[in-house]
């Protein structure tokens, strides 16, 4: 599962998967943040990086393209 947010700069895609321990993290656009319900965990929605709780590596972000009037995901970045 991912998760698509549109930012100022454009779109981004992460993994929906929490790099603590696999929940599914959800975006809360009132804070501009990416959060974990599980165990309070925060990443930032521009570049998926661990800002606060327990996570101490990124969300993986997935590559995006635009095809004709599509948004296609390609592949992962680790």
């Amino acid at each position: 599962p991912c998760i698509v947010v549109r930012t100022p700069a454009g779109l981004c895609a992460y993994s929906q998967v929490c790099t603590h321990l696999s929940c599914a993290v959800v975006h809360r656009p009132e804070n501009d943040e990416l959060f974990c319900p599980c165990h309070h965990g925060v990443f930032a929605v521009e570049d998926g990086r661990p800002i606060a709780g327990p996570p101490l590596r990124p969300l993986v972000r997935i590559k995006l393209v635009e095809r004709d009037d599509d948004i296609v995901a390609v592949g992962v970045e680790r």
